[in-house]
């Protein structure tokens, strides 16, 4: 195949080292997948996949893993002559946030310890122990966390 050869791309933003050398090593693990290019934009990393399969499950992969927004979108680019199919290239966007399961977060005047972030996110609040769950869209702020000793309990 060509080196320029690619069926999808998948754009990393607001990335870390961590996500992106997640990529590469799980791509080096499979047989038939192979990254043709890696670009630096502005605001994150595009990876130049080719295998659309692969794409998809990478996508998800990374949402269950570190999670975050994960949008996906096709585009017409081309017919093959011999079978009359469509050929899609397909772009996957994956947004990191600020914030990780473990975190403590204020959503609306809640303390939330987020437990974990795939579709929504998850967490407990820290006041009665009660489940909730927010979309990403939520306001969101992230709490310094503080070492502490806690000398009695009455």
């Amino acid at each position: 195949m060509n080196n320029d050869y690619f069926e999808g791309i998948l754009q990393l933003r607001n990335s870390n080292k961590e996500t992106e050398d997640y990529i590469i090593d799980s791509v080096k693990k499979k047989k038939k997948v192979e990254i043709s290019n890696i670009k630096k934009v502005r605001g994150g990393v595009d990876f130049y996949f080719t295998s659309n399969k692969h794409l998809f499950r990478m996508g998800t992969e990374l949402q269950n893993k570190f999670g975050g927004i994960l949008k996906t979108s096709s585009k017409l680019h081309t017919r093959n002559k011999q079978t009359s199919k469509e050929v899609h290239r397909v772009n996957v966007l994956f947004r990191l946030m600020d914030y990780k399961k473990g975190d403590i977060v204020k959503i609306e005047d809640d303390i939330i310890k987020i437990k974990s972030m795939t579709k929504k996110i998850t967490g407990r609040r820290l006041s009665d122990d009660k489940k909730l769950i927010f979309s990403y869209d939520s306001h969101v702020e992230v709490l310094k966390k503080y070492k502490t000793t806690v000398s009695k309990i009455t």
